[in-house]
């Protein structure tokens, strides 16, 4: 019979370092609720944010990615990291801060956020703004990538997907600015994906302003690109105010935008 001792080590080699679980993991991996109770009490592990629900080892350092491990073994293929924050994991906007820095989280199902993950990014030490987004922007199943953190993976979007979400979020949490200088890094990505995510996703804005971006700034895949498969929806699309009108994506941009540049489709 497995003892106290060795039930609480097999518990240590199995929780991956620098990571939150929550209760549904323990009990998930054998353990009782009086297990837990008995775990806290001796502080062998510690509460991770308000209330109940999600733990942490004593003194661990916990980054978000931390904590997001946690969400998505306790919420299984409904969490994942998109937008400007994947974007940050896979190098392409790592430098670019405009503001706060943000936590970009999204679920293709509609779930709420249990309150522990907000609660511990938004009030740890190492604090970052936390925002989550239920949408029908793309289908599920497409764009979605492992991302290694060391000791463990997190599940975010590709680059590709990234994004089609940052571009959404134009004008609400993203300016054309910030856009720009994403887009500038994206030089590489995989024009087979981005046919197939330009022909699901659901929101004109979003699929204009990413055409508009990339073919501004002659990124080399987009010549792979067929917008004859494309839904681009009717009639202009006004993103900013008193800005520059561009008739062939129908949309409007900041007069400086790319005073220096020249565009033709």
């Amino acid at each position: 019979m497995e003892t106290e001792k060795s039930k609480l080590k097999s518990l240590l080699e199995n929780w991956p370092m620098h990571t939150i679980v929550t209760t549904s993991w323990l009990l998930d991996h054998g353990y009782t609720y009086s297990n837990i109770q008995k775990y806290v009490t001796s502080n062998w592990i510690q509460h991770a944010g308000s209330g109940s629900g999600a733990y942490k080892r004593p003194y661990d350092t916990i980054s978000w990615e931390g904590a997001i491990y946690g969400l998505q073994q306790q919420h299984p293929k409904t969490f994942y990291v998109g937008g400007k924050s994947a974007l940050e994991k896979h190098g392409a906007a790592h430098y670019i801060t405009f503001g706060e820095t943000s936590l970009f989280l999204f679920t293709p199902v509609p779930q709420s956020c249990p309150y522990w993950i907000k609660d511990f990014l938004e009030n740890n030490s190492n604090a970052i703004k936390f925002h989550h987004f239920y949408n029908k922007l793309l289908p599920p199943e497409v764009g979605l990538t492992t991302f290694d953190c060391g000791e463990f993976s997190i599940q975010i979007a590709s680059r590709e997907r990234a994004a089609f979400e940052m571009v959404e979020l134009l004008g609400k949490h993203h300016t054309f600015g910030e856009c720009r200088l994403v887009f500038e890094n994206l030089s590489t990505l995989r024009p087979k994906l981005v046919q197939e995510l330009l022909e699901k996703c659901t929101s004109v804005k979003a699929k204009r302003v990413f055409l508009f971006l990339s073919a501004k700034l002659n990124l080399p895949w987009m010549k792979y690109i067929n917008e004859t498969t494309i839904d681009l929806g009717e009639g202009a699309r006004q993103l900013t105010s008193q800005g520059h009108y561009d008739a062939y994506y129908k949309i409007t941009y900041p007069k400086d935008l790319f005073e220096n540049d020249t565009f033709s489709v």
